[in-house]
């Protein structure tokens, strides 16, 4: 496998390695000066005198961790080698790749939104969390369908207590459609895609979603996701 990068100065590559339903195992972490390595049947090479470091054991508490969404969490990260250069967290969604979340290297403690991580270098200990949802923040509801040509799709909210109520809904044109209470949803063909969102969402929000085809709708027959928030 080749990699071939652009900037003449870098502070280190790594190689990863990622098992099927698994999350993503450091191989190697690559600096700009030194020799060749070998480690078991891998070898790792850089180009004017690269070097290969040791190879990192890095081990994820808990493994996997189920959570309703807007809940807080926290995860811990233990590695083997002192002398690491940075740590990366990754969020993988179904059948998508991987996306950075925080890249630490010196901070003890990095915030990007709700997420915060910190990291202890004597221990080796690096801790991610998620802070719990909170009134005025963000709220993204996600939906996806098979149909190949959806003519028309919605979303619904239902409070307690109460019927149905219309929120976007896609039939044509624009992409990006909008409804009551500052909701807003845009469908994406290529993802096979409609989401929903609001820029500051609030507790009266609390309610049940649901994203559906048309075929659905009448008489709510048929099967609709449901989304709690």
């Amino acid at each position: 496998l080749n990699c071939s990068y652009t900037v003449s100065y870098f502070g280190g590559l790594q190689w990863y390695r990622q098992d099927p339903g698994k999350g993503p195992e450091l191989l190697f972490l690559l600096y700009p000066v030194g020799d060749e390595k070998q480690k078991e049947r891998l070898r790792a090479t850089v180009s004017k005198e690269g070097r290969v470091s040791s190879k990192q054991e890095v081990g994820q508490s808990p493994e996997a961790l189920s959570v309703r969404e807007g809940e807080r969490l926290a995860l811990n990260c233990s590695y083997s080698d002192s002398a690491i250069y940075s740590l990366q967290w990754f969020r993988q969604d179904s059948g998508k790749g991987l996306t950075s979340l925080l890249i630490q290297s010196n901070q003890r403690e990095q915030t990007s939104g709700r997420i915060k991580a910190s990291l202890d270098k004597s221990l080796r200990h690096c801790a991610l969390y998620i802070a719990a949802s909170q009134p005025g923040a963000r709220l993204e509801l996600r939906c996806n369908y098979s149909s190949s040509v959806p003519s028309f799709l919605f979303w619904y909210v239902q409070c307690l207590n109460q019927g149905l109520q219309l929120l976007p809904k896609y039939t044509s044109g624009n992409s990006l459609v909008s409804g009551i209470k500052s909701f807003e949803a845009e469908i994406k063909k290529s993802e096979t895609s409609f989401h929903l969102r609001k820029p500051s969402a609030h507790w009266s929000d609390s309610a049940k979603y649901f994203c559906a085809l048309r075929d659905t709708v009448p008489g709510l027959q048929g099967q609709l996701k449901t989304h709690l928030a």
